[in-house]
């Protein structure tokens, strides 16, 4: 660094070099309604297809601790939430349910059925199903929600 001459020999070339096209006005990224999935009715994923943004487990950890109603809204309303109908007599979930025409009835216990419904997942009754096609039952046990008043 003393500006002094050195006697070196001293290759010198063009050198190429991409920078990468991560900026964030290039990934940011939003839609209101997404294609879903014939089988699981849940959004697709991928800015490719017009999909929607993947939450996973740690985004889904991070927003049950603060904020249980938007991640419910996000879950189960704008994912594949539906309402289903269980039997409390025989805990069945065979049940025929119109709820526009009121017409309910258990294809175990007929028209002495007593009808419950309940908030679940599209891909939890397609579970269900693909168990029942196994030969494997399920009931389902409905409990009346109770809160505890710490003293």
């Amino acid at each position: 660094m003393t500006g002094q001459y050195m006697d070196a020999e001293i290759f010198i070339a063009p050198i190429a070099y991409q920078r990468l096209q991560k900026d964030t006005c290039d990934t940011v990224y939003a839609n209101s309604i997404s294609p879903t999935d014939a089988l699981t009715k849940q959004p697709l994923h991928g800015k490719r297809i017009l999909g929607a943004l993947k939450a996973g487990s740690m985004e889904t950890a991070c927003l049950s601790v603060a904020s249980i109603n938007f991640l419910q809204e996000k879950t189960h309303e704008h994912s594949d939430g539906i309402n289903a109908y269980v039997c409390e007599k025989c805990n069945s979930r065979a049940v025929i349910a119109n709820e526009e025409k009121n017409l309910w009835k258990c294809n175990n216990c007929g028209d002495l059925a007593s009808i419950t419904k309940f908030s679940t997942s599209h891909s939890s009754q397609l579970f269900l199903n693909e168990m029942a096609g196994m030969s494997v039952g399920s009931k389902i046990h409905m409990k009346k929600a109770t809160f505890e008043v710490p003293e």
